[in-house]
């Protein structure tokens, strides 16, 4: 910018003139605020820091009360696929399956991606109670092996798996159906109880 130095000012006809002292005039241009600060010197060293590892997807698992699975299969399909994230495990309890029925094409294709395994009551003539878990396809690909420990006495109110995974202590998956309203309903929560209590 180039400032016009201000006229002098004549004191009269005889007089000299008198001179002011120069003011320069105002500028708009203002010094930054945030200056940004020199990159820092270069070591001359390659960077060799490694990105962040990806974090996998949480183990989720989702239950799923059906009182009878014939007549809620459907549902049950669609509320699984329209999750954003498929759980690992799906357990369905009050399946009211007997052991033919759990082995029909309409029962094992009901999750597609998973394996399911089926614990169903005695009783064949009035369905009751009967437990189901669903391993997700992904997570028998990673399993070493997985063994099945429902006991014979809980058939129907209990299934365990006990999955084997790499690099990793063995994982236990209990899935329970706790009576109410029949005979031997306390007992049977009992015998549950104490199964859970001593894998744990």
């Amino acid at each position: 910018l180039r400032a016009t130095p201000p006229r002098m000012k004549h004191a009269g006809k005889q007089g000299t003139p008198a001179r002011q002292a120069y003011e320069p005039p105002a500028t708009r241009l203002q010094p930054d605020p945030s200056p940004v600060p020199p990159a820092p010197p270069s070591s001359g060293q390659p960077d060799n820091t490694s990105p962040p590892e990806a974090v996998p997807p949480p183990f989720s698992m989702l239950t799923i009360q059906c009182r009878g699975m014939y007549s809620t299969a459907e549902d049950i399909r669609l509320h699984v696929e329209q999750l954003d994230v498929p759980p690992a495990v799906v357990i369905l309890t009050e399946t009211k399956l007997t052991q033919g029925t759990s082995q029909q094409p309409w029962c094992r294709h009901t999750l597609q991606g998973y394996r399911m395994y089926h614990s169903t009551h005695p009783v064949w003539r009035n369905p009751q109670a009967g437990v189901s878990v669903a391993l997700q396809r992904d997570i028998m690909d990673a399993c070493d092996s997985v063994k099945e420990h429902t006991p014979e006495h809980l058939q129907g109110f209990l299934t365990h798996l006990e999955l084997h995974l790499p690099a990793s202590q063995p994982l236990h998956v209990l899935g329970t159906y706790y009576p109410t309203g029949v005979q031997g309903s306390r007992i049977i929560r009992q015998q549950i109880n104490a199964y859970v209590c001593d894998i744990l």
